[in-house]
């Protein structure tokens, strides 16, 4: 347990001191002031994302795998679930590792994108609305991510990795990369325009996230990583001014607790209104 925290700690000094350096290099805009109740806020999530959503979304995911393991046959002990799902005939378990890895990076992205779709209607976005809760993005606010939107998330993308036959070492992996670049999504930070703005297309781009942060809520720019899944399904929008405004278009409570419980708060006021609406 030690270690595990020891490596979080250490994982997340790197990606946030690497990002705020990119930041100070190129800023999109002024940076947002140090000492406000929002960015105590953020400073808050960073540890609570890390080792309270982040311990449950992954045993969660793992749990289920292994369930999911017995129940087809694939494994009669739970010790024995993930390998037996990681030499699965159709599997990618036996290819390079390097090709696990690219395959669980793009394998689940594409699952993010439909999950983020899918968080972006009526029953979902209460939860997804305290990510897009900040009016000043940033690196810092990367981490506004309430535990039931991280669980729709990742415990897709858990499921069909394991079921493609990708190691869980291999998936789990993918963090650290995936939590930098999550970190680069949300910086502001601006990247010099090239003719035909080849990388926008390549790889998301702090530009395209912020379009979709958006106070207008949009809908476009969905993928986490590879905005090809946005191009196919045609909510790509690779904006040509800077995105203005930000924030989840009603206003949210600064704490950690009440932007914890804000979700269930919204649920509760809705019940009671529906009969006044005759719903």
């Amino acid at each position: 347990m030690g270690d595990s925290v020891l490596g979080m700690t250490a994982l997340f000094v790197l990606c946030g001191g690497l990002s705020a350096l990119l930041e100070s290099v190129s800023p999109e805009r002024a940076p947002a002031p140090k000492w406000t109740r929002a960015r105590l806020s953020d400073w808050l999530w960073w540890p609570f994302s890390a080792f309270v959503t982040g311990n449950l979304t992954r045993a969660l995911a793992v749990g289920l795998v292994v369930e999911v393991a017995m129940a087809t046959g694939l494994a009669s002990t739970p010790i024995g679930a993930l390998p037996a799902l990681a030499t699965v005939p159709w599997g990618i378990g036996r290819s390079p590792v390097l090709a696990q890895y690219f395959f669980a990076l793009f394998a689940g992205d594409l699952v993010n994108y439909w999950n983020h779709r899918l968080r972006h209607t009526r029953w979902f976005w209460p939860f997804h609305a305290v990510h897009h809760s900040p009016t000043r993005l940033d690196w810092l606010s990367a981490a506004r991510i309430h535990p039931v939107d991280d669980l729709v998330d990742n415990v897709g993308v858990g499921l069909l990795l394991a079921a493609c036959g990708v190691p869980v070492p291999v998936w789990m992996a993918t963090g650290p990369f995936l939590l930098f670049f999550d970190m680069f999504l949300h910086a502001n930070l601006a990247i010099p325009r090239v003719p035909g703005r080849p990388l926008a297309r390549l790889l998301a781009t702090p530009a395209l996230h912020r379009r979709h942060h958006a106070e207008d809520r949009p809908s476009a720019n969905f993928a986490g990583v590879f905005p090809v899944w946005d191009l196919i399904f045609g909510t790509f929008d690779l904006p040509e001014v800077a995105t203005a405004q930000f924030g989840a278009g009603e206003p949210l409570p600064d704490g950690l607790p009440g932007q914890l419980a804000f979700p269930f708060r919204r649920f509760i006021a809705d019940a009671q209104e529906a009969p006044l609406r005759g719903v």
